[in-house]
């Protein structure tokens, strides 16, 4: 049920439009382009009414829509679960990380069935665990869900739980903006008209008008003070209050000194009361106060919400009383707060670091913080753990347990430069080993992470001094693990050494936590630099080991350095997935839980074939990445996308000038393939040979799941732009394959596609089905189209034509989701093979014919697009073309003349 009082009006004003809006989304949601569910974000002030407009909204709903709300409050932040537990109130609250997914399959369940309203209150204060619940549904694939949530866009900030969730909605599902706001003079008057049922007079809507400055709940509690007889002309000015505060001051002088009491306790407070915490403040007696409070909720200034719990009807009258107070009483509340919470609720560290700051108890502050903030991180609430270490340190800047905590927590959350700021302080004053070693490697870390290579340097030589300084034992074995850690990252040749050497004397100590850790680092190296299948069992085990000692971020980078190993489109790593963004939810690393497994959830849409999913997931992560951090991930793989679809110009401007091959570095091949690819697609030889040459001095291809792949391209690309086979042989597959651990299955497997290329079509036919027989699901869904297809194409050389039919169909259904060339080339093959094939008219393609007729059937670009399974982009290229080839000026042109060709549809 939503929360907030009705208001003194029988009927909403001013929000009609937005009121039809909203019903007009759970109406449509259906029918959106996406599959996931719709968003609808209500924001606005304190008081503007959004709270009224969704029960305006909900009581006009159809009868099959089911309804599921939720509420967050004022200290919701620091309790797990605390929203997520309302939208399935049958299931225990302490089912922690079960509770998600139970109150996934109640939502999924309920949708099974028919429309589902999912409504959210005050998402600013909802806590990071339900966050994590809202979003998985939000990624479920219920398109006659929608989700309605409402927020304050001033409570709103970056980091926070709420904050990011909005985020993510705005950047992956279908979201229908609403801003609410102040109604205007005209919207006043008929507002003061609806309460008391007759025309206000122009004084007294111009007096509301000014003192409420349009916000409908100050409205109404102006006039609820007032009264009716306060909108007539002759006494506005001696009986209306001149703001809130003064409305309330004098309802507030209206209670028992009782009744005051229990409102001023329950303001300081700060979040919503059980029985037992106000009874214990107020001093009163059960009876009394039962009394007390039955009356408090009769005049509506509280109203008890769920779980037995009161408080305000809008949280800005708890404002207001609070301001109404002199300092000493509020010191003596917060006093007898803290005095309560300590007793009641000891685990509550925020509220007992606010109230603590109230009574003025800075000494306490402190204590609270460090025992507050590291509970905090420990269950995955980086953000509340970041804010109570940052309250902690206002009292004592110089404490490291507060700097640690604050470091890891600002990392967690992405906050590079903040965390950054207090790994230096904590290294500044860290006296105890562990915490130097500590702040050494989370400072050199952020510094890679934010392509601060040469700080990274220093600060790390600094820890390899330090380290050598150290006697042998466990001290020791924690700052080596963290120098191959680091050395890891840059793709060093000496971070296998160090973590050998880590993992031996983490053995001879005995430390279990740092052998977890210097195992993964060695793990970690060998993804890049061993056998898959020996990378992978080692990161597996890692992973199991992480587990069972409970360390949410050495978990999480086992999982997604495992996803490295294994083909994105498979179950494992389905799996491994959904594990790592549970995890990262779990331990608050919104770096790995969000970012990660979104570059995961990318790859999988590409190796499954579906370009337009591909290129949605990596805009969407591209949107969450620092500009800095894109160039290897997403320049090369837009570069490669561009190239499927022969957006050649696109493709060489995303790779621009600043082409840069490290020899010996494992991820050359995201640098040069895509130079190597839209070479061969612009049939550009000069072009090609330069990305040839960059390929092979570039020294270096992991042995991942995408290395058959990589070299079935980079082999196909080089002979179309001409490299003789007998050089590809000699120096592609012998010799910058001479030493990778997986050189012979690779080498069989570009024997295909040369021997095609040399004309043997047996041989080729053999050796082709051999590489899509033993491939499994290590290879693309494009990259297998396009085998199949050269494997029709050998068959159609040695004679078997209705092989070549049956190969060229394989390739084609492959193909179905991957608009572009390869598809192109398919079905043009097909079209031969079957003789239906949509030929080319003039100067025409195959494909800039097809699009012509379609364009004489009346499509749009964004049709074309649909029906082609290409961008809007592309289809406008296809378009322009056409006119350049004809000589045309105009689609209507364009369709005249594929009347009169009588162009085949």
């Amino acid at each position: 049920m939503l929360t907030g009082r009705v208001g003194l009006s029988p009927i909403m004003i001013g929000r009609t439009a937005a009121l039809d809006r909203l019903r007009a989304v759970v109406e449509m949601a259906d029918l959106h382009a996406s599959d996931l569910p719709t968003v609808a974000l209500i924001a606005g002030e304190a008081g503007i009414g959004k709270t009224r407009l969704l029960r305006e909204m909900l009581a006009i709903l159809p009868r099959d829509v089911t309804v599921f709300s939720a509420v967050a409050e004022p200290r919701s932040l620091g309790r797990p679960f605390d929203v997520a537990s309302q939208l399935a109130p049958g299931i225990e609250e302490d089912r922690n990380g079960d509770l998600s997914d139970a109150v996934v399959a109640v939502i999924t369940k309920a949708a099974a069935s028919g429309r589902v309203a999912l409504v959210i209150e005050d998402l600013h204060w909802i806590d990071s665990d339900s966050v994590s619940v809202i979003d998985a549904i939000a990624r479920q694939h219920l398109p006659n869900v929608v989700i309605f949530a409402t927020y304050r866009p001033s409570d709103l900030s970056r980091g926070a739980p709420g904050g990011d969730l909005v985020l993510r909605l705005e950047r992956r599902n279908e979201v229908d903006q609403f801003r609410l706001d102040r109604l205007d003079r005209v919207e006043v008057g008929l507002l003061m008209s609806a309460v008391i049922g007759r025309q206000a007079s122009s004084a007294s809507v111009e007096a509301v008008y000014r003192r409420s400055g349009g916000v409908p709940f100050v409205i109404e509690e102006l006039m609820r003070f007032a009264g009716p007889e306060a909108c007539s002309d002759d006494i506005v000015s001696a009986q209306l209050p001149w703001s809130l505060e003064e409305a309330v001051r004098q309802q507030v002088a209206n209670l028992t000194p009782q009744e005051r009491v229990i409102i001023e306790v329950l303001a300081v407070f700060g979040q919503p009361a059980g029985f037992e915490e106000l009874a214990a403040v107020t001093g009163l007696g059960d009876v009394e106060l039962v009394t007390h409070l039955r009356a408090l909720v009769t005049q509506g200034v509280i109203e008890e919400t769920r779980h037995d719990r009161l408080w305000f009807g809008h949280a800005l009258l708890a404002e207001s009383v609070i301001h109404q107070l002199l300092g000493r009483e509020r010191r003596r509340l917060h006093e007898a707060c803290f005095q309560t919470i300590s007793r009641l609720a000891p685990d509550d560290f925020a509220a007992l670091a606010l109230h603590a700051e109230g009574a003025g108890r800075y000494d306490e502050i402190a204590a609270l913080a460090r025992a507050g903030s590291r509970a905090y991180l420990d269950r995955g609430s980086s953000f509340q753990a970041l804010r109570l270490a940052t309250v902690g340190l206002g009292e004592d800047g110089d404490d490291p347990s507060l700097l640690a905590v604050a470091t890891e927590a600002a990392w967690r959350l992405n906050f590079l430069g903040e965390a950054l700021g207090h790994a230096r302080n904590w290294l500044r004053v860290a006296s105890v080993t562990a915490d130097q070693i500590d702040a050494m490697r989370y400072a050199a870390r952020i510094h890679l992470e934010g392509n601060e290579n040469a700080a990274a340097d220093e600060v790390e030589t600094a820890l390899i001094a330090f380290s050598e300084s150290l006697p042998n034992g466990a001290d020791r074995a924690r700052a080596e693990a963290a120098v191959a850690q680091l050395m890891m990252m840059r793709d060093s040749d000496q971070a296998a050494t160090w973590a050998e050497r880590a993992v031996a004397r983490a053995e001879a100590a005995g430390d279990k936590h740092i052998l977890v850790q210097a195992r993964l680092e060695l793990a970690s190296v060998q993804s890049n630099r061993a056998a898959r299948g020996i990378a992978l069992t080692a990161l597996r085990d890692v992973a199991e080991d992480a587990r069972l000692i409970g360390d949410g971020i050495l978990i999480s980078r086992a999982l997604n350095n495992t996803l490295g190993l294994l083909a994105p489109h498979g179950a494992e790593s389905r799996a491994i997935r959904d594990e790592l963004r549970s995890t990262a939810f779990a331990f608050g690393l919104d770096k790995f839980g969000q970012l990660n497994v979104l570059w995961w959830d990318a790859l999988a849409a590409h190796a499954n074939g579906d370009l337009n999913g591909f290129r949605r997931l990596l805009e969407e992560w591209a949107s969450w990445t620092p500009a800095a951090d894109q160039w290897l991930q997403y320049r090369s793989q837009a570069a490669s996308l561009a190239a499927e679809e022969g957006r050649v110009v696109d493709g060489f401007a995303l790779i621009g000038d600043d082409l840069v091959v490290t020899p010996g570095n494992c991820h050359n091949d995201e640098v040069t393939m895509p130079q190597l690819s839209l070479a061969a697609v612009a049939q550009d030889r000069e072009a090609g040979r330069i990305a040839f040459e960059n390929l092979i001095a570039s020294g270096s291809l992991s042995d991942n799941w995408f290395a058959l792949g990589v070299v079935l391209e980079a082999v196909a690309s080089a002979i179309e732009v001409g490299i003789p086979v007998d050089e590809i042989r000699a120096r592609l597959v012998n010799g910058y394959l001479g030493e990778h651990p997986s050189h012979d299955s690779l080498a069989d497997a570009s024997d295909g596609l040369l021997s095609l290329a040399d004309g043997n079509f047996d041989r080729a036919v053999a050796s082709l089905r051999v590489t899509l027989a033993t491939a499994d699901d290590t290879l693309p869904r494009s990259i297998e189209g396009s085998m199949h297809l050269a494997l029709a194409q050998a068959l159609l050389g040695a004679g078997d034509r209705s092989g070549a039919l049956a190969e060229t169909r394989f390739a084609v259904a492959a193909l179905g989701k991957w608009p572009g060339w390869r598809r192109d080339r398919a079905e043009a093959m097909l079209g031969r093979l079957e003789g239906t094939a949509v030929r080319p008219i003039g100067d025409l393609t195959a494909r800039e014919t097809e699009v012509a007729s379609l364009i004489a059937e009346g499509l749009t670009n964004a049709q074309l697009a649909d029906r082609l399974f290409i961008s809007p982009k592309t289809a406008a290229v296809h378009v322009s073309n056409i006119l350049g080839k004809l000589g045309l000026s105009s689609r209507t042109e364009i369709a005249a003349w594929s009347i009169r060709r009588e162009l085949p549809s």
